[in-house]
């Protein structure tokens, strides 16, 4: 007989003697593994989920309260020098202020606001998360713009997906402004409702700039025109011409100007035959005299942290250096944040290696065990001329099989039912997350590794240590 006809005549029988009656060892094997990498899996999304979390702005900004009485020079905070001991990468001046903005159908309502440039790390997180924004941004330093968040624009009564413009209350000329919407997005941090341009921030700190009754906006005419995508007939030949460079983030339409005089039947007209037409402004008309604002007098200074490991002692260098006082609360919360980030990753590797032990466990279990149960026989085929390792190769071939048939099993069903399980998990436990944790598993090669390749290995080695020196005499007299 052939060798490899002999290794399929005798494999197969063992194969099926191991796997158990009815398979029952071969399904065993594969609820481990399946519960395994249910395990690895839900693991693996709690930490995804907190890295997220950790890369968030709103965790790893630490904000400090600056006293108007304290002279501090930000340069000193912005050394290459500070940030490699401390750990933070970013220093952002934050000014805050306090508007009046008119809602046409709910009121007045007092918000606060945050000053926001264009090139900050904030802003770019932003901009950039999905969970976050809700539209496009658009904002330019400098431009007239505003960011605001759903909740805001739902108390005003606005429509989220029909709505391009936000009047601002002047309080100086007690007119109403339109102000164009840059972006939407969930939530902004520090209870701010909304983040303003740099342009409109200064504007809002000098007297007569947003006087829309200046001579500055007599030699022209600018509305915003709902619902269209193209400028009208009469208006084109009344002398109205599109604007190119404007970004709407919901509402269709379009922005049109008019150059030369003007008066006020024109403008009634034009509202009466366009509803929903907004007279707008070129503020950057009106020149400012200001320059950064959000520089010179900082409410906060905002340091975006890479590690949350330094934000103790730092802020303790704040204290003896500068007098900076920080909230512990806000300390205490972005340690506790960190610990428990810190805690599901070493959950994770734990789940790892238990899991990839308990596999060791069970296959070497399975195959030992089958070798004392059959002494006998592996003694007389080693008396008729079976090499150690033949017999050897015969059984690790036997569990990669086994493994192999096991672990494919389990991740198919990991992979269609690990969702279903983790937001099951989520419901009956209670668990209040701001977002969707989508489960992910670890990579496919990683898993491969874990629960096939090194049990395999390990299954080999058990083999080699008892096979390796025996004798037919040593199997059949069970010495």
């Amino acid at each position: 007989m052939r060798k490899f006809d002999f290794i399929v005549y005798f494999g197969f029988p063992e194969f099926k003697s191991i796997t158990g009656s009815k398979f029952k060892n071969l399904i065993a094997l594969t609820l481990i593994i399946f519960i395994s990498i249910i395990a690895i899996g839900l693991g693996n999304s709690a930490t995804l989920y907190l890295k997220k979390k950790m890369d968030n702005p709103f965790i790893k900004f630490l904000n400090v309260t600056i006293d108007y009485s304290n002279k501090i020079d930000v340069n000193i905070l912005d050394s290459i020098n500070l940030k490699t001991h401390y750990g933070y990468s970013t220093i952002e001046p934050v000014k805050f202020n306090r508007l009046t903005m008119v809602s046409p159908t709910h009121g007045e309502f007092e918000v606060t606001v945050r000053l926001i440039r264009e090139s900050s790390v904030f802003y770019n997180f932003i901009k950039t998360d999905p969970e976050i924004s809700k539209t496009e941004m658009y904002l330019e330093d400098e431009k007239f713009g505003c960011i605001v968040t759903e909740e805001f624009l739902t108390e005003m009564g606005y429509s989220l997906g029909n709505v391009s413009f936000i009047y601002y209350l002047n309080y100086r000329t007690s007119d109403t402004i339109p102000i164009q919407i840059s972006g939407i997005v969930s939530q902004l941090p520090d209870y701010a409702d909304m983040l303003i341009s740099k342009e409109f921030f200064n504007a809002i700190s000098e007297d007569g700039r947003l006087d829309v009754n200046s001579g500055f906006h007599n030699g022209y005419l600018q509305f915003y025109i709902p619902n269209v995508n193209k400028i009208p007939k009469d208006l084109m030949s009344s002398g109205y011409s599109i604007i190119g460079d404007y970004n709407l983030v919901t509402s269709s339409g379009i922005i049109i100007e008019k150059k030369g005089s003007f008066n006020g039947v024109e403008i009634s007209n034009l509202a009466n035959n366009y509803p929903g037409a907004i007279r707008l402004y070129d503020y950057a008309k009106n020149p400012t005299s200001i320059t950064d604002e959000y520089v010179n007098k900082p409410d906060h200074i905002s340091f975006s942290f890479n590690h949350l490991d330094s934000i103790s002692s730092f802020s303790k260098y704040l204290d003896h250096t500068f007098g900076l006082k920080v909230d512990m609360n806000t300390i205490e919360s972005k340690k506790n944040f960190d610990f428990f980030n810190k805690l599901s990753n070493l959950l994770s590797l734990s789940l790892i290696f238990f899991s990839i032990f308990s596999i060791f466990i069970f296959t070497t279990h399975l195959i030992i065990n089958h070798l004392d149960n059959n002494k006998l026989s592996l003694g007389t085929l080693k008396a008729f001329g079976l090499a150690n390792k033949t017999v050897i190769a015969i059984y690790v071939f036997i569990s990669i099989i086994i493994v192999s048939i096991a672990f494919i099993i389990a991740h198919l069903l990991s992979f269609f039912l690990g969702g279903m399980i983790l937001d099951f998990l989520i419901s009956v436990a209670n668990i209040g997350v701001d977002q969707n944790i989508i489960y992910t598993n670890v990579q496919l090669p990683w898993l491969i590794v874990s629960f096939i390749l090194i049990p395999i290995i390990s299954v080999y080695y058990r083999l080699w240590r008892r096979l390796r020196n025996s004798t037919p005499g040593d199997l059949i007299y069970g010495r």
